[in-house]
């Protein structure tokens, strides 16, 4: 790991994650790959559905983008 940083803070039911900025966080460290963790208020070790999707559309963004600098 290269480096950390706590991106976005929500409220207990929800937060906003934008893309875009979790791709330049890796760009602007170089990163190869990127790490996201995010935490439960609930509890519950599986995913909503709404994570999931977050999840599916950060992922694709990241690849197109990290590819293209490459």
């Amino acid at each position: 790991m290269i480096a950390f940083e706590e991106m976005f803070k929500g409220i207990s039911s929800e937060t906003s994650v934008y893309r875009r900025e979790v791709v330049k966080a890796g760009i602007r460290h170089n990163a190869h790959s990127i790490l996201i963790a995010h935490n439960r208020p609930s509890g519950s070790s599986q995913p909503s559905w709404a994570y999931v999707e977050v999840a599916r559309r950060l992922r694709s963004c990241a690849d197109r983008l990290l590819t293209a600098c490459a």
